[in-house]
């Protein structure tokens, strides 16, 4: 066995072919080369290796029967080179560690395609808890809107309702007065034309005196008569004239109180000087509540606080301004300013559109009625 000559290949085997081979897969190649040069003994087949995956080749198709004893003895025939065997089998194990390491690669980019999926799943979860905290606040802070827009629009509709009021009963007063004025014009021409009447009758009566004394008595009577009538007609127009100096003053106060954009003479200085005077009694009533705290004081704080309202609402009309604020606690113009116009920076037009009931502007109190310009 020494002399056969196969000596080289073996020594090619264990200093090049096998090198980078795990040691158990060398061993086993070192004992196949090894029973493939020992005398007697067939050379193995290729397709000894078939259930391991080939290097470039195609596997043989599953469920193929074993070769028959006849078929694999003419296989083996003529015998195989023990190197090309070698070679054969250190380029399928090449094979087997390449497709090791690719199946190790496509793990871990798995793991860390799965490790980044979780993190998005985290990220995502905390987004959508802040997102639906933030629609609850969103959602109460709508409620709370809705709510001071329903109770604006319930004091606009009794303010205006109250002005309607006060409009009608100008409008009555106003009708009323012509009506004065036209029933003192008749009675000017009813006195005129009884006077005209008198002339000629006193020329007449003259005449007549001088004709005929007898008819002096009549005549007499009739002129005591006329003369009655004319003091009496003078008497209901001086009565006239009284009740129409009346309706005028108070058809001038009426007017005083309404708006200009209303048809009134209300100027915005006035409307602001009756706002300055509810806020100071409101202030008033404020200071008597805290000290004493009865029902009595609280309902006078009400009151004052809806007079303060309807004055201010009147004085916003004539500066035709956008709307009412009552101011609530802990309110400031700042925070007022941000609420309507989303922009705390225009706190100063509020300021200043309220200067007749701002004793001090850093201290709001609760129940003051602003102008809104």
């Amino acid at each position: 066995m020494a002399d056969t000559g196969h000596h080289p290949p073996a020594r090619r085997l264990t200093q090049g072919g096998g090198r980078g081979l795990p040691r158990r897969w060398g061993t086993l190649t070192l004992g196949l080369v090894l029973l493939a040069l020992a005398p007697g003994t067939p050379p193995v087949p290729v397709d000894a290796w078939a259930d391991e995956a080939p290097v470039g080749g195609t596997a043989a198709p599953a469920g193929t029967a074993p070769p028959a004893p006849e078929r694999v003895q003419a296989q083996v025939e003529p015998p195989v080179d023990p190197a090309t065997q070698v070679d054969i089998l250190t380029q399928r194990m090449r094979g087997i560690e390449g497709k090791l390491k690719e199946s190790a690669a496509a793990r871990k980019s798995a793991d860390q395609a799965r490790m980044e999926a979780e993190r998005r799943l985290a990220e995502g979860t905390q987004e959508a808890a802040r997102l639906s905290a933030e629609l609850v606040r969103l959602r109460e802070a709508k409620a709370d809107l809705e709510t001071q827009l329903r109770r604006a629009q319930e004091q606009n509709a009794d303010t205006a309702a109250q002005l309607a009021a006060t409009a009608h009963q100008v409008r009555d007063l106003t009708t009323a007065a012509a009506a004065q004025t036209e029933r003192g014009a008749d009675l000017e021409r009813q006195l005129e034309q009884h006077r005209q009447e008198q002339r000629r009758d006193e020329a007449d009566f003259l005449g007549r005196l001088r004709a005929a004394e007898e008819a002096q008595a009549g005549l007499s009577a009739q002129l005591l008569e006329r003369e009655g009538n004319l003091t009496r007609l003078n008497a209901e127009l001086g009565a006239v004239k009284t009740q129409r100096d009346a309706l005028d003053e108070r058809l001038k106060t009426l007017s005083a109180l309404v708006p200009t954009p209303a048809g009134g003479a209300l100027t915005l200085e006035a409307a602001q000087a009756r706002s300055a005077t509810a806020a100071a009694a409101l202030r008033n009533a404020l200071t008597r509540a805290e000290a004493g705290g009865d029902a009595q004081l609280k309902r006078a704080v009400r009151e004052a606080q809806q007079a303060l309202h309807r004055a201010q609402f009147t004085a916003a009309q004539v500066a035709e301004a956008h709307s009412v604020y009552q101011v609530r606690p802990a309110d400031t113009l700042v925070l007022i300013a941000n609420r309507i116009y989303g922009d705390g920076a225009r706190w100063r037009a509020i300021r200043e559109a309220n200067r007749h009931v701002l004793a001090d502007p850093d201290r709001l109190t609760p129940g003051l009625t602003l102008v809104i310009p």
